[in-house]
């Protein structure tokens, strides 16, 4: 029988790493706060007809699927960091100008910053992986020269973004609810934020095919499937490995972007991603 703790971070980074080709292709036919709208109400619907088909009863684990007052009070605190701070400044930074390259090297930051934020500790051979990791991502990056547009509003919202997303980790690792129900409530709470902000700047969507598409992806595929093995993940070990895993993500999406539209993929990038797979697997080790 397949463990799912053993495969969970292999099927959690294809299916966030192909996020980035869907946004791209979502955001061309609408505005950022329009696309973030329906992908939070859709992923919001979804999880809720998977919660209802599942029954999951209260009672059989009080402690794990109680959703008191408390536990929804933390979640909606939680959920303003993961679902609504990250998303709206990972947005907001690529539409300021900053290349997707150098998101993602900023967004390399939070396995080195997240310790401060979690309290787990991590030994001296622990951060020299990761500072190999993060060297092997810049590498990466700069072989495949996704570093064409800089902007300092972009880095600005970029550094906001890698703070959110390592301030939401830390304390999701604390919540004791069942990931479902800790996906439910944030979700409801980002499409709330999101529908009273596109209620007071407009409304801009052009419906088309590859529209749909990319936008049911993002709904069923990134923001229920992969949401929900990161939230399992966290609970099952530790905080601190599950975001070395975010090392791999640029990585990934440069493979389907070679395998899918056969771009090439220079041998500096593959010498990158090497450091970045012997790194992080040494690290998770130690």
């Amino acid at each position: 029988m397949i463990n799912l703790v053993n495969v969970a971070p292999f099927i959690f980074l294809c299916m966030w790493s192909s996020g980035a080709f869907f946004v791209k292709t979502g955001l061309d036919s609408s505005s950022v706060w329009s696309f973030l709208t329906l992908r939070s109400l859709g992923a919001f619907i979804l999880i809720l007809l998977i919660y209802i088909f599942l029954k999951i009863k209260k009672e059989a684990n009080r402690r794990e699927h109680s959703l008191s007052r408390k536990n929804v009070m933390v979640l909606c605190l939680n959920g303003l960091f993961l679902q609504i701070l990250y998303q709206s400044f990972y947005f907001l930074s690529i539409q300021h100008n900053l290349s997707v390259g150098l998101v993602a090297l900023v967004l390399g930051l939070q396995p080195l910053i997240i310790p401060i934020f979690s309290g787990e500790r991590i030994k001296i051979n622990g951060v020299l992986f990761l500072l190999l990791a993060f060297s092997g991502l810049f590498i990466a990056l700069f072989g495949s020269k996704d570093f064409s547009s800089f902007s300092w509003s972009g880095l600005t919202f970029a550094i906001c973004a890698v703070l959110a997303i390592t301030v939401g980790s830390a304390c999701q690792k604390k919540i004791e609810v069942n990931p479902l129900e800790s996906a439910l409530v944030q979700n409801a709470l980002a499409s709330i934020v999101f529908i009273l902000v596109v209620y007071f700047n407009g409304w801009n969507v052009t419906w088309s095919l590859s529209f749909v598409i990319s936008l049911l992806w993002m709904i069923t595929v990134v923001s229920t499937g992969a949401l929900l093995l990161l939230f399992y993940m966290i609970r099952q070990g530790s905080v601190n490995k599950v975001s070395s895993l975010f090392y791999f993500v640029p990585i990934v999406t440069m493979i389907f972007d070679y395998l899918i539209f056969k771009t090439p993929m220079p041998s500096m990038t593959i010498f990158g991603s090497l450091m970045i797979l012997i790194s992080v697997l040494l690290y998770r080790r130690c």
